[in-house]
This record gives C-alpha cells, sequence and structure tokens, in this order.
C-alpha cells in the first residue's frame, strides 16, 4: 500500500510529523465524504478547487492533504507540484511493486460491464482488484491503482477516452500486460479527431501499450478490432471456427442466453440469465482471460451463470405488471441496437414499448443514427415510442409507428400510465447518461 514515505517521496515540501512507515488506506478527492485517516487530494477541478477545501478535510478527520499550494498554515499537509501529477507518479510507484496480472480493458461501450463480469467470474478463485463505478478516466485510474491491494492476483483496470493518447497516457502508469477491447463502435464520434478512423486508432492504443510478452485477447468478430496491430501474442475469440475460443449454438430465450464455448478440442455449455449477442462475446472474453489465468471451464461456467445484470446497465426490474429493462447508464448507436435486438426475447408473449432520450456526441452523425435506431425499433416489432429530447423526432421518423414525442420525464410517465395500466408490457429505457431517463423509472414506481 501507498505510505506517508511514498507521498513523501513525490513532495516538494511537507509540513507534517507523521510517521514515514504509516500507510494510507484510502484517498479522497471529495471533503465531503472524509473518514478519519484518510489522505485527502486537492485537485482542481472546471467547476472546483479541492484548495478550497483542504481546511474543511483535516478537520473532518483527514491525516494529511496533498497540495500544490500551502493553505492556512500548511500544517499536515504535503506539497507537489501539481496534485494530479503526484497522483501519477504515486500510482506508478504502486504498480512497481504490483507482482500480479493488469489486465487493461477498454472499448465504444460495454467496457464497464465486461470489467463486471470479469471480476466477477475471476474473484470466485483469486483475490481481484477493480476500478470502481465510472473511474476510468485520468483521474479516477491513478485514484484506483493507489488505493489497490499490492498482494492481489489481478488489477482490472477500466480505461475510457474522449480523444487520441488518452488511453496511451492511463496505459503508461497502469501498465497493462494483458489487454482486450470489448467492442469498438460510435461513441465519441464527435468529439474524437478523425471520426470513425480515430476511434479505431485511440482504442488500438491499449493493444499497442502492451509489452512484447503480453497477451492481446481478440475479439475476432469485430473488424475492427480484428484490424488493430498487436506487439505481442494473441488470443483469438468469436464465433468463426478454429479460433482459440469459440462459441457455438447460441440461442436466447425469455430465461436469457446459452452458447457452447469449444477450446482446443474441449467443450463446455454456459448460460446466462442476460440478453443479447453482446453479452455472449463478452461472456466468451471472460471465458478466455479466466482459462488463460488457470481457471477450469466448469470454475468458469459456473461463475457466468451467477452472474447479477445490474440496474442502470441491463438489470430487469418488475414494477407491477410491467417488465422494466433499465439500461439508462448511457447510450450510443451500437448499444442502442444490442439493447433493442435484446430485450424483444424477453416475455415475447407480451407488446414491446421503448423508453428513448437522446444519444449525445454524435455531431453531424446525429440525424442518421437517431432514425438508425428508430428503423431497430420497427425491425424488431417494437409497438410504441416514448422519445425525449433534441433528436425525439428522428426516433419517430425512423420508427414510423406510434409515437409520444415528451418534454419531461413526468410527461413520460403519466402518458405510460395512462396507456398501459394494468397491462402486461415489457419497456426498454435507454438515452445518453445527461438524458438521465432513470428518473422515469422512479416516478414510475
Amino acid at each position: 500500500m501507498i505510505t506517508i514515505q511514498d507521498l513523501k517521496q513525490v513532495a516538494q515540501d511537507c509540513r507534517s510529523d507523521l510517521n514515514d512507515a504509516e500507510v494510507c488506506l484510502r484517498f479522497t478527492k471529495d471533503s465531503r465524504e472524509v473518514k478519519n485517516g484518510d489522505v485527502f487530494v486537492a485537485l482542481k477541478g472546471e467547476n472546483h478547487d479541492g484548495h478550497d477545501y483542504v481546511e474543511t478535510a483535516l478537520k473532518s478527520g483527514a491525516k494529511v492533504a496533498l497540495v500544490s499550494a500551502w493553505q492556512g498554515d500548511g500544517k499536515n499537509q504535503i506539497l507537489v507540484n501539481d496534485t494530479l501529477q503526484a497522483l501519477n507518479e504515486l500510482a506508478k510507484i504502486h504498480r512497481a511493486r504490483f507482482k500480479g496480472k493488469v489486465i487493461g480493458i477498454t472499448g465504444s461501450s460495454g467496457k464497464t460491464t465486461l470489467k463486471n463480469l470479469m471480476s466477477h467470474v475471476l474473484s470466485q478463485n483469486l483475490k481481484v482488484e477493480k476500478t470502481p463505478a465510472n473511474y476510468n478516466n485520468e483521474i479516477g485510474v491513478p485514484f484506483s491503482l493507489i488505493q489497490f491491494d499490492d498482494k492481489a492476483d489481478v488489477w482490472i483496470v477500466e480505461m475510457g477516452m474522449r480523444g487520441l493518447g488518452q488511453i496511451e497516457h492511463l496505459c503508461k502508469i497502469a501498465l497493462p500486460e494483458w489487454g482486450v477491447i470489448s467492442m469498438i463502435g460510435t461513441a465519441h464520434i464527435e468529439v474524437v479527431p478523425g471520426g470513425e478512423k480515430g476511434i479505431i486508432k485511440a482504442k488500438g492504443e491499449l493493444f499497442a501499450a502492451l509489452p512484447k510478452n503480453g497477451l492481446a485477447f481478440v475479439n475476432m468478430d469485430d473488424p475492427k478490432i480484428k484490424s488493430l496491430p498487436k506487439p505481442c501474442a494473441q488470443v483469438q475469440f468469436g464465433t468463426a471456427a478454429s479460433l482459440d475460443y469459440q462459441a457455438q449454438e447460441f440461442q436466447q430465450n425469455s430465461m436469457g442466453i446459452g452458447f457452447i464455448v469449444t477450446h482446443k478440442g474441449m467443450q463446455t455449455k454456459v448460460s446466462m440469465p442476460v440478453y443479447g449477442k453482446h453479452m455472449m462475446q463478452n461472456a466468451l472474453a471472460v471465458f478466455a482471460i479466466a482459462a488463460e489465468l488457470g481457471l477450469s471451464f466448469e470454475e468458469i461456467s459456473e461463475s457466468l451463470k451467477s452472474y447479477p445484470m445490474v440496474s442502470n446497465r441491463g438489470g430487469v426490474v418488475q414494477i407491477g405488471p410491467w417488465t422494466i429493462v433499465d439500461d439508462t447508464y448511457n447510450a450510443n448507436l451500437d448499444s442502442m441496437q444490442a439493447a433493442i435486438e435484446s430485450y424483444v426475447y424477453l416475455k415475447p408473449d407480451q407488446p414491446h414499448v421503448a423508453v428513448l432520450g437522446d444519444m449525445l456526441e454524435l455531431g453531424d452523425f446525429a440525424k442518421d443514427f437517431h432514425i438508425k435506431v428508430g428503423q431497430a425499433l420497427k425491425k424488431n416489432n417494437v409497438v410504441h415510442l416514448y422519445a425525449m429530447g433534441e433528436f425525439a423526432d428522428f426516433y419517430k421518423q425512423g420508427f414510423s409507428g406510434p409515437t409520444d414525442v415528451m418534454t419531461s420525464h413526468e410527461s413520460v410517465s403519466q402518458k405510460i400510465k395512462d396507456d398501459f395500466k394494468n397491462q402486461g408490457v415489457v419497456f426498454l429505457f435507454k438515452g445518453s447518461r445527461s438524458m438521465q431517463m432513470e428518473k422515469i423509472i422512479e416516478l414510475l414506481g
């Protein structure tokens, strides 16, 4: 773990008499979350400067604050040139001590689900640390690493990006030895230079950063991932014959998905209480990684069977007669199409309705992509659409079926209650994060 001596190693000056060998178990950048013994890191953000809260954090029990300018008398503070850079240096120090396996994950969508699924399976046999929640950026990754247990067997590091060079930067801190890309699609296409080619290049930074003795786990069903250069050995997975790990006989029904995994002549059946071929791809990636780490086929398939889908990321909840697929955490064209194609298998004897908010950061592609989502609804026999946002009319245009374009969460909730009272219906709720489509579910409950 990080010690006070480690903090002093990256410091310009120190006004603390703490024992150098004392371990720092918890770091926080939010003074409202400070607990006794924490290290408070004063980061400068777009809207707030953590230095304004240093004295509050110390009074709340923080044992020391990491700062780039003395606050008050400077007592119990460690001065660094730049607090974010100091976090990066501390993460590198801690990473250098770790003797286990570091697995890097990225992707246009599905990377958090892949991370959680991987952690769920590996944790049955191994000590696993993973980046929490949405801690996948230039602040979240080093914050996570410095608090990981260096006695663990595996560190799973999710890496997000909003531009070229960001995954490369995170890889220089985390130094992943193995890497996997969930899929490459259209997320952030507006903000990444070069459009689709820029996204492919940015995601490929993970494979490019792997060491020569590392492993790239390659989804061969994704032509964009397949085309990326890899500087190390590959483990190939997908549905085509003769791959290292092959998925066959995919089935989907109201209970979830099932398929057979084949590897070097051995086979095992996998069943999961989730939906969609994209979840099969995630499971196959995890299967390959777990098997390469030494877990048996039986151990892996049993763990996959018990994976729980979480709220906001495809979890299913029941509100009276309504079955709700809560996939509200975020949205892009690829994840929208995958969600639509999969949720229609849930209770196929009941009508399926979509409640969609805008997909954002699409720039000039916004109209076309929203129309395509509408067309996916029509193709999959969705019976009704409720749409919110600036691009709602494009959903409607592509769907060309019964549609209500609404302007508030409250109005959508009330209209659903009026239209489908006491009727068994399967709803899909999805939209970009800022659309907060989960608020409608809360109002329905």
